[in-house]
Order: C-alpha cells, then structure tokens, then sequence
C-alpha cells in the first residue's frame, strides 16, 4: 500500500508539471502564431512540454492499470493475476 501511495505522488507531481508544460506550451504557440521575430525559444518550450505531457499520459495510464490489477478480484478459471 505504501507503495501505491507513493507512485501516487509521483503521478501527480507528473501531472501537475505536464498542466504546467501545457499552459507554456499554449503561451509560447499564441507567440508563434502572432508572428513573433525570433522563435526559438518559443519552439524549444514546446519541444520540451510535448515529451513531458507523453510522460505524464503514459505514467498515469500505467498506475490506473496497476490500481485496477489491484482494486479488481480475479475472474473465475483465473489462477494467477498479470500486473
């Protein structure tokens, strides 16, 4: 349990810093599309948020997967539980 707890902070923070990435992102596209000079580093803030938001998605999905392996009773016939 301990441990589920813990991956549950860690979801989070991924989370709460991909929302982070996001907002960014957004901030520096209206830059791009508003036809800043130089865009470079708007480009690269996107370049950056777009791996972090995938992180967060990936993680999140695979501790809902774990959690429901968890949560979920084993169907009948079902010997052993794949985590």
């Amino acid at each position: 349990m301990q441990d589920l707890q813990q991956r549950a902070r860690v979801v989070l923070a991924l989370c709460l810093g991909a929302l982070v990435a996001g907002a960014l992102a957004l901030l520096a596209l209206t830059d791009i599309w508003h036809g800043e000079q130089d865009t470079t580093l708007e480009w690269l803030i996107v370049q950056i948020a777009a791996p972090v938001i995938l992180a967060a998605l990936l993680a999140s999905t695979h501790f809902l997967r774990r959690v429901l392996a968890v949560a979920t009773p084993p169907s009948p016939g079902i010997t052993e539980r794949v985590v």
